[in-house]
């Protein structure tokens, strides 16, 4: 009689730890499943960014339509979560301990009080959401850039003849634009040479050349840096198709047009580890771990960071942090904030391309050949968080 009774309760808790386990084992899958899509992110513009309205409700931002509104997160496939903005961080590192290159003397430190004379300038990464930051800033905060633009415009406005500098008016976006290209060293030489940042001539300067538009700036007209950064898997693939059709480019390759994917990625038309030797000029050498500590010295120190699958909370550090959330009204004015909205959905296309399954051979190949890019995405990760500090 004892021996059964002991025998149930043996069985009993045996069928306690199953359940303890059971439960235990989906939360933890459940936590590490959320943990993969919080690190990984989505593959567009789906980040929603919370803001209280005039009776303390909880609304988001760039979301006229309400369309959102209402739920913590949906649509699990895609990864659409909403974000706060607000963080509990206190402090920032400001140590300058380590040597960095002297290109970037003459730009200031992200905790580095704003100047009047300080130059906003976007470190443009291609297929990391550049195009549409700087519809943003043309579009909907009716700011003169310095970039592509001049490139663009069929009527000829174009780039700066010998003696002229100037603001032009493209003939189809009515964006402002100056008149030169910072998007090669060749039109960055030429800007600098026109003085274009200590005339004040442009809101914000895009170029992707960090080493070259060095010769913009001196210590009493510093540039600001600041960057959108993308997981370098998902840039690589994005790069990879875009380099296919566009035949407008001026290093349009017919023999990338032919290739496969795994046949691009075992290639040497793919550049390797390509933000981590922008940052340090380094276009040909090996990059080496002691590279890739120094590039995350860099980016804390000279660099306020974004992280493409969290845009809208990116513009919204950008703009709060140079001043422009304020001055232009993003959210007080409708038109601005649709005007975001609306140039975040039209943006919101990368990936529109084959699916690559994350265990195929060209996946892990842009990996292993992209590992120092990795490692600094993944330090930018947690760089956004403690750079909230910052605004």
């Amino acid at each position: 009689m004892i021996g059964a009774e002991r025998s149930r309760t043996r069985e009993g808790s045996s069928e306690v730890r199953i359940r303890i386990s059971r439960r235990r084992t989906l939360a933890a899958t459940f936590i590490a499943l959320l943990s993969c899509i919080i690190l990984m992110g989505g593959g567009g513009y789906t980040s929603l960014y919370i803001n209280r309205d005039a009776r303390d409700r909880q609304v988001l931002v760039f979301d006229p339509e309400n369309k959102f509104s209402g739920f913590l997160f949906s649509n699990f496939r895609n990864s659409i979560f909403v974000r706060l903005l607000a963080l509990t961080i206190t402090g920032y590192d400001t140590s300058q301990t380590i040597e960095i290159p002297s290109f970037y003397d003459n730009f200031a430190n992200v905790w580095d009080t704003i100047t009047v004379e300080d130059q906003p300038a976007l470190f443009y990464i291609p297929k990391s959401g550049g195009s549409t930051l700087q519809k943003l800033f043309s579009h909907c905060l009716d700011m003169v850039t310095a970039s592509r633009m001049a490139l663009t415009d069929p009527k000829g406005h174009g780039l700066l003849p010998d003696d002229n500098v100037a603001i032009n008016i493209h003939s189809i976006t009515g964006a402002r634009y100056v008149n030169v290209d910072p998007s090669t060293p060749f039109g960055l030489a030429r800007a600098a040479s026109f003085d274009i940042v200590k005339k004040h001539m442009a809101k914000v300067i895009i170029s992707q050349h960090l080493y070259h538009s060095a010769l913009l700036y001196d210590p009493n007209h510093r540039g600001r840096l600041f960057v959108m950064i993308r997981n370098p898997i998902k840039r690589a693939i994005d790069q990879f198709y875009y380099m296919q059709r566009a035949t407008w480019e001026h290093d349009y390759s017919p023999e990338i047009a032919m290739m496969s994917l795994d046949e691009y990625t075992a290639s040497d038309h793919m550049v390797e580890n390509y933000v981590v030797r922008s940052l340090l000029n380094k276009k040909s050498e090996d990059i080496t771990p002691s590279h890739v500590e120094t590039a995350k010295h860099i980016l804390r120190r000279k660099f306020l960071v974004g992280l493409m699958e969290w845009f809208d909370l990116s513009v919204v550090r950008f703009e709060q942090y140079f001043g422009w959330w304020d001055t232009h009204g993003v959210l007080s004015n409708t038109t601005v904030s649709y005007c975001h909205h609306k140039k975040i959905m039209d943006g919101n296309h990368n990936g529109k391309h084959p699916m690559v399954e994350p265990g195929s051979l060209a996946y892990r190949r842009i990996a292993v050949r992209n590992w120092a890019d990795f490692e600094l995405y993944f330090y930018a990760k947690n760089l956004f968080y403690r750079q909230a500090v910052l605004v």
